[in-house]
């Protein structure tokens, strides 16, 4: 692709400052990405041409960072008496230098030193640009796993899947019940760099259930006429935990035990079993 036909596919113009084509290529990117604007036609190949201009443009960016470095490096001023042609060591001006010490070339350390600072630079922006694709284009994952019992004491690893991919994450031991855990360069892969986002883990963990307490038992002795057994009367018990309705069968016989509850399908207090003992008169 042509560096013209660059600026056109992102809108900007050849004078346009680096910072410029960089907004204009994040806006156009999130306005075409097909991902985040499913079932539309054509945004594939406007995507794919705003891609390859972006890129075009920031290796032609790169290369006038060095060309730059070098060409401040090779203009930076020398010393003209010391190269100037014809003249003695001895008439050339003397700098003060520590013993044991040679000067270091003015060229050389300014040069080296100029294209370390275009390294650093270049450096910083490919990860300037990263950070802003992580965030535009979500390279970071977030994944619940909720583990149906607490890890053993002498295990500390949760075996996690993610798409065809099976690793195992260690996690710190201890009574926690919900643990945060970043693994880097497992998240979604970065369309300009081989570089990946993120898989951040929100771990949680059953929280250990206290043992119920038995169900309390309570006995009675309770006199019933003989003549009552059959007639199919609704008797009342004054129960500790309240006053509870009972028949009594037809086959009753002194000195049986009959169990009561209030609410079978109670919890606590209410599901307790009264043991009944007839005494028949």
């Amino acid at each position: 692709m042509r560096i013209s036909e660059c600026f056109t596919a992102l809108n900007v113009g050849p004078d346009s400052q680096w910072n410029e084509v960089k907004r204009s290529y994040h806006f156009l990117a999130k306005k075409y990405h097909p991902d985040i604007h499913p079932g539309k036609p054509g945004l594939t190949t406007r995507f794919r041409q705003i891609s390859e201009a972006y890129k075009t443009l920031e290796k032609r960016h790169k290369f006038n960072l060095q060309k730059n470095a070098h060409r401040k490096a090779a203009n930076k001023p020398r010393n003209i008496f010391a190269e100037k042609p014809g003249m003695a060591e001895s008439q050339a001006p003397q700098t003060a230098m520590p013993l044991g010490k040679k000067p270091t070339p003015m060229f050389t350390a300014s040069k080296t030193h100029s294209i370390e600072n275009a390294e650093s630079r270049i450096r910083g922006v490919g990860a300037t640009l990263f950070e802003m694709e992580r965030k535009l284009f979500l390279l970071d994952i977030r994944k619940d796993i909720f583990l149906k019992k607490r890890l053993p004491s002498h295990s500390n690893v949760v075996r996690v899947k993610k798409g065809n991919e099976s690793f195992q994450v260690r996690v710190p031991p201890g009574p926690w019940t919900q643990m945060f855990i970043r693994v880097p360069e497992k998240g979604n892969k970065s369309m300009f760099s081989k570089r990946r986002g993120d898989l951040l883990l929100n771990i949680h963990v059953p929280e250990s259930e206290s043992p119920r307490p038995a169900p309390a038992t309570y006995y009675y002795k309770v006199r019933i006429p003989k003549q009552a057994i059959g007639t199919d009367k609704v008797w009342t018990l004054k129960s500790a935990t309240g006053p509870i309705k009972f028949t009594l069968p037809n086959n009753a016989q002194d000195g049986q035990k009959l169990t009561l509850k209030a609410n079978r399908n109670a919890t606590g207090p209410s599901c307790a079993s009264h043991i009944m003992t007839l005494d028949l008169v």
